[in-house]
């Protein structure tokens, strides 16, 4: 939807105030409440069983017709507004809770991620502990057998890739 489209959408309509793309559904609810409202006063301005002539009934439906009209009007904006009011509600509802799903999942991973770091950490701790013990082992083995040890220490820093693109590190 373009820019010129959503300007012409948020319009407003005169006195009544109506946004242009609601303007069908206040006026079909409105003629609703109309229709109606001037059925049933018809209906009790001439069934009643009172002493008025023709010409007052006529007149009495006449000033009813009036105030249906401003009632109808008035409940119709009244209606659109409380409709447009949930919605916008509604909306910033739903963005809230996008953000609190999102929060949950940023912590969820940030946990994930703790967990991982720490098992991993905990994985490399024991690796390189076993490596040094085994050379010590090894060390003090040749020691007491009075042998020459020459095997250098285990060395877990950066190192150049072998031939075949691998780290030489243990």
């Amino acid at each position: 939807m373009d820019n010129r489209d959503r300007q012409t959408e948020d319009t407003r309509e005169s006195v009544w105030s109506i946004l242009s793309r609601w303007k069908t559904a206040y006026f079909a609810l409105f003629a609703i409440q109309n229709i109606a409202g001037i059925s049933l006063l018809c209906w009790y301005e001439i069934t009643q069983w009172n002493e008025d002539s023709a010409a007052e009934t006529a007149l009495a439906i006449v000033k009813g017709i009036g105030l249906i009209g401003a009632g109808s009007a008035t409940t119709s904006i009244t209606v659109m507004e409380t409709v447009r009011t949930l919605m916008v509600i509604a909306a910033s509802l739903e963005a809230w809770l996008k953000r609190r799903e999102l929060a949950r999942i940023e912590r969820r991973v940030a946990e994930a991620t703790a967990d991982v770091t720490a098992k991993v950490t905990a994985d490399v701790t024991a690796e390189i502990h076993s490596a040094w013990s085994q050379w010590n082992r090894r060390r003090l083995e040749a020691e007491a057998n009075g042998e020459p040890f020459d095997e250098p220490p285990p060395d877990f820093g950066q190192r150049e890739p072998t031939a075949d693109g691998q780290s030489s590190n243990l």
